[in-house]
């Protein structure tokens, strides 16, 4: 078997190998995910729930420019942006599927964040927690507003869903619905995904990740006041979140971060830009200045609000 410690050793069987991550992430993650999310959605809709769930919130969503097609992918982004990213291809209108986009990539957590966002409830006291659930939610209604308001209108028809009654689904057709389309994401997926692992693996392998966070490393003491050691969660939140999730439950019990800056590093790696996976659907199903912007856009807005909340309470 080939060493990992050389060069194409370590992209084929390295931390992020084509033969290694790309399979179990494919297989093992978002394959699943994907079609459970396709077999609850199918069942939601040969049931009538999802349209009458989607009528009601229609007029919420609107004020951010979404509607109730983007519900789900939104809900779905809990657990993973990058299944939810990939489930927007159910949105068809270009501006709202951006929105969506941005909203998911910027300000949504994952399951990995969602999980260290409730250990640190319990950990730094209501006061810090509560701080923290209002500069994200402020974030979220300044910005999808702001993106509602400024993106160029078009025009879209109402979301209006036929309701119907209640009614059990047919499980074994919205299984097999839901199989067909995980394996047509798959096919859809697997190339690219596969041809950024070996960009990052290259990179990983050349110490390029490890100079990067030497570089970030004054910016982030100087700039976030910050630890240095905050850097090093911001580079492994690029690679992948759950590691930067990984590596933040690893500083929560070092002890080395005060609760402020437990909470300042928590709300820039909520708002920072989004993982490597997530970078790879993006690309995949928008073109690459908007992809561009919206990471982009992630990183500048993740530093200016963590500069608001570090000025704020450290």
């Amino acid at each position: 078997m080939m060493s990992a410690d050389t060069p194409i050793g370590y992209i084929l069987f390295g931390d992020f190998g084509i033969l290694t991550m790309s399979p179990t992430y494919l297989l093992g993650m978002l394959f699943p995910l994907i079609t459970i999310f396709y077999f609850v959605t199918t069942c939601l809709e040969a049931s009538g729930i999802f349209a009458k769930i989607a009528n009601k919130c229609n007029k919420t969503l609107a004020f951010f420019g979404l509607s109730g097609y983007s519900l789900f992918p939104m809900l779905m982004g809990l657990g993973c942006v990058t299944v939810a990213l990939a489930s927007l291809d159910t949105v068809k209108n270009k501006r709202e599927k951006f929105i969506a986009s941005a909203l998911l990539c910027i300000l949504v957590p994952c399951s990995a964040q969602v999980a260290i966002i409730i250990a640190l409830a319990f950990l730094i006291g209501p006061a810090y927690f509560l701080f923290y659930v209002f500069v994200i939610a402020s974030t979220f209604l300044v910005l999808s507003v702001t993106l509602n308001a400024l993106t160029p209108k078009e025009y879209q028809s109402p979301c209006c869903f036929h309701e119907h009654p209640l009614k059990l689904p047919e499980f074994g057709k919205a299984l097999k619905r839901a199989v067909i389309s995980g394996i047509s994401f798959l096919k859809e997926t697997a190339l690219p995904f596969m041809a950024g692992s070996v960009v990052v693996s290259i990179l990983k392998f050349l110490n390029v990740f490890a100079v990067f966070s030497a570089w970030l490393s004054p910016f982030t003491e100087g700039f976030l006041r910050l630890p240095r050691e905050a850097a090093n969660l911001f580079i492994l939140s690029i690679l992948k979140r759950d590691l930067g999730a990984a590596g933040f439950l690893a500083v929560i019990q070092s002890g080395a971060f005060s609760s402020g800056e437990l909470v300042v590093s928590l709300i820039i790696m909520t708002l920072f830009v989004p993982c490597f996976a997530s970078v790879v659907i993006l690309l995949k199903q928008e073109k690459l200045p908007t992809a561009i912007s919206i990471w982009a856009g992630s990183f500048v807005i993740s530093m200016i609000v963590g500069k608001l909340a570090s000025l704020l309470i450290l």
